[in-house]
């Protein structure tokens, strides 16, 4: 890590001194700036652990040379800093666009890697230079940016695609004998060209481009780059050796006009060398599957074929000329169409123009072949389509294997078991016929259509069954069925889902067995028969499901469940039925006197009665009671049942629950009570009391507002409170606004001012006190409001000659 470290700090010496010498030449044309692009290269490269040594030494060694430039050690560490900055996002960019693919290894990335070192990572450079130059020095920073970014961007342009793509390999086979003979001539060219054409040619780069581009077309990525160092080198030369010759063409447009047209000199031959290396690669490609694909049809044990979108044969390989009787010279001038059975031809053409307009890529039939010597012959024909870049398509790929012994061997076995086929298929249920040894699977049209498949949809390879198999069924349906194959086991019976055409599952029991073994005892063929069980599956799962709710609901109520045999004068009780009673499960059914017995006595003669009554059918059994347990204390019990009776109408026995309504019945008498003293309370106070709800809508008078309004309280209740108070002031006589309906649109009490008179049904003005109050739920929500009247001719007369109102309207 050190001696890495202490190279790079003295080529970034190196370089950065060699930059600063070329940007202090005359009009600054030479100018280039190498050494950010070779570290910009050297971090990309590096791995993670190393980049930080190797950014502080290029850092030290940048900034050695600025001192040695005689800059002062501030401006030499701003400077230093400026660089770092550009380099670190420049290895960045780098690493973040191959994301691990080889340096260079596309068009693309060749082009994002120039742009991003070129352009991008030197505008970071360039504007922090120029910053720190213009506080330091003073100069414009509009002077420094420029020029700075030129020289940045075309040094990184030239080193960082020869440093990324630099390794032993590649300058093995540039050394070779063979590619000197290329290189070497072509080298010279270009040393010629860039020379003479920068020092006595007009538009010079256009001469440099020239053999530049031709070297990268010729010899590829890695020398072009080369070349291109070379090329950018000698006009930078021949610019330093001739500046004259230069500077005039540069008064208009500034270091641009060297800089720019260089900067597109050595970065196209790099991207044509990108170019070309990527079609290389393409064509290799190419070749290899082409070999690959003639390889692996010379040796295919099955029929394989290419063939033009005419249908003309183009390659075929001798399985393929042994399955049809032909030779390969005889069997290329026909077409397809040509061998294939008129009754299957239809087909095949109607799957071939799928293909042809896009709408398949693929398609697999059955279809028969007419061989030369005119015998008909079965195939498992499976075809794929091979298209352009455009989509265009090129050519068929024809696999053709041969089923004809395994399709007349069906036939023969549909024609020798259609009698029993057709008793399993009348009654429902799909058969299957397994040949282990060529993994095939004949299914019966039944079974077929019971997955909703029309009979030619389902192919005869066991992975038909296999794939529609439920997944959450499929590993232990595979283990059975495996050890049937393995010959664990000779026979089964379970039950499964299989996925139907549309993927709904399908519920279905399979029954199967080894009907033929091979020498070695081992399983060849096995047979089996599906039937659809599906609705009594789903019979099995409502009855589950209202068995649950029903365990459910008893369980969240506290019900007790019991049954009395009428016969035999037994009772059935569950759990809760003991614990409504408070007594222990005994041995074996109690007698209904097991229940009659701990009631109370004063309920046990009616709810026998009741009992007596629904068991007669003359009226259903509701009923309440109480019963006795043994620790003495009093439960109530509500009791529900229903009579079932035999085909005769007699009746057999009763089903019924029970559940504790004990402290429903606490709470309703508790309620009672204090109804009741609330309303001998309201009775017996002396100031007349109107409730009223929400509405303001009367429910309730005492008799005292019956006498001062004039209303009983049945004739006033659900009528608006409007009509029945009506109350003026008595000074004026207008009409006072009314205080219940303040009191809930306020939600707090509100008392009326003196002076107040209450108009009676009979006319009679009554002067009075009144204060309303809302009344709130237990959640605290208004329910209603409370109205308290006070008839001030019962009071004594106040000292001032006035009525007071009460204090707490003061």
């Amino acid at each position: 890590m050190g001696l890495c470290a202490l190279a790079m700090g003295l080529a970034s010496l190196g370089l950065a001194w060699l930059g600063i010498w070329l940007l202090r030449g005359p009009g600054d044309v030479a100018a280039i700036w190498l050494v950010n692009g070779f570290a910009m290269a050297v971090l990309a490269r590096a791995p993670a652990t190393a980049r930080l040594p190797l950014a502080l030494a290029f850092l030290v060694g940048v900034g050695l040379a600025n001192v040695l430039a005689d800059n002062t050690p501030l401006l030499a560490l701003g400077l230093g800093l400026a660089n770092l900055a550009e380099v670190a996002l420049g290895a960045l960019l780098l690493r973040l666009i191959h994301r691990g693919e080889p340096f260079l290894s596309s068009l693309r990335l060749t082009a994002l890697s120039l742009l991003a070192v070129g352009p991008c990572a030197a505008v970071v450079g360039a504007s922090a230079g120029a910053l720190v130059v213009a506080l330091e020095l003073g100069v414009p920073f509009g002077t420094i940016w420029p020029s700075w970014w030129f020289a940045d961007g075309m040094g990184a342009l030239v080193l960082v695609p020869l440093l990324l793509l630099s390794d032993r390999s590649r300058w093995r086979q540039l050394l070779a004998p063979a590619k000197q003979l290329r290189v070497l001539p072509l080298a010279l060219l270009v040393a010629l060209t860039c020379y003479v054409g920068v020092r006595y040619l007009p538009y010079p780069f256009i001469f440099a481009e020239i053999p530049l581009i031709a070297s990268a077309m010729l010899l590829g990525l890695f020398p072009a780059t080369l070349l291109t160092l070379l090329a950018a080198a000698l006009i930078v030369a021949a610019t330093l050796d001739a500046p004259e010759m230069v500077l005039a063409g540069l008064q208009r447009w500034g270091p641009a006009g060297f800089n720019l047209p260089l900067a597109v000199t050595v970065s196209l031959p790099v991207m044509v060398g990108a170019l070309m290396d990527a079609l290389e690669r393409q064509q290799s490609a190419l070749e290899l599957s082409r070999k690959e694909l003639s390889d692996t049809m010379q040796a295919a044990a099955i029929g394989m074929a290419l063939v033009s979108t005419s249908g003309h044969w183009i390659k075929v390989n001798p399985a393929l000329c042994q399955l049809l009787g032909y030779r390969e010279e005889e069997l290329l001038p026909l077409t397809f169409q040509d061998v294939t059975h008129p009754d299957d031809l239809e087909l095949d053409l109607a799957n071939v123009q799928a293909l042809l307009e896009g709408r398949a890529d693929t398609y697999r039939m059955e279809k028969r072949y007419l061989r030369q010597d005119g015998r008909e012959l079965w195939a498992q024909l499976a075809v794929s389509i091979v298209r352009d870049r455009d989509g265009r398509p090129l050519y068929f790929v024809a696999q053709v294997e041969d089923i004809d012994q395994l399709k007349r061997a069906q036939e023969a076995l549909r024609e020798s078991e259609a009698r029993w086929n057709f008793a399993l298929s009348g009654s429902g249920q799909g058969v299957w016929d397994w040949d282990l040894a060529s993994g095939t699977v004949f299914f019966s049209d039944t079974w077929k259509g019971m997955l909703g498949f029309a009979p030619g949809e389902i192919g005869q390879d066991i992975e038909e069954w296999w794939s529609r198999i439920h997944p959450q069924d499929e590993e232990w349906v595979r283990v059975v069925l495996q050890r049937i194959a393995q010959g664990r086991d000779s026979r089964y019976a379970i039950e499964y889902r299989l996925l139907d055409k549309r993927h709904n599952a399908l519920w279905i029991h399979d029954r199967g067995m080894v009907i033929e073994r091979d020498a070695a005892g081992q399983p060849r063929r096995l047979i089996g028969t599906h039937t659809d069980i599906s609705a009594r599956k789903r019979d099995e799962a409502e009855r589950r499901r209202q068995s649950e709710r029903m365990a459910l609901a008893v369980a969240a109520a506290r019900v007790g469940i019991w049954e009395w045999h009428i016969g035999s004068n037994t009772l059935i009780w569950d759990e809760r039925m003991y614990e409504l009673y408070g007594r222990q499960p005994g041995d074996g059914d109690p007698p209904l006197e097991y229940w009659y017995n701990s009631l109370h006595p004063d309920d046990s003669e009616r709810a026998l009665q009741d009992v007596v009554l629904a068991q007669q059918g003359k009226k259903p059994l509701d009923t309440e009671f109480r019963v006795l347990w043994p620790d003495g204390q009093v439960r109530h019990i509500r009791a529900l049942a229903t009579v079932r009776c035999d085909e005769y109408g007699v009746p057999v026995a009763m089903t019924g629950t029970n559940w504790d309504i004990t402290e429903q019945r606490r709470l309703a008498d508790a309620l009672a009570e204090e109804k009741e003293l609330w309303r001998v309370t309201l009775h017996s106070i002396g100031d007349a009391v109107i409730a009223t709800d929400t509405a303001l809508v009367i429910n309730y008078m005492n008799p005292v507002a019956e006498r001062l309004t004039g209303w009983r309280q049945a004739e006033a209740q659900g009528w608006p409170l409007s009509t029945v108070l009506v109350l003026r002031d008595q000074a004026s006589g207008q009409p006072l606004a009314d205080p219940v309906e303040a009191c809930l649109r306020q939600g707090q009490p509100v008392f009326l001012q003196s002076g107040a008179v209450l108009i009676g049904r009979n006319g009679r003005a009554v002067p009075v006190l009144d204060s309303a109050a809302p009344v709130r739920a237990g959640n605290g929500s208004v329910i209603g409001a409370v109205l308290v009247l006070q008839d001030l001719r019962d009071l004594p007369p106040a000292r001032s000659g006035a009525i007071s109102p009460p204090p707490t309207a003061r």
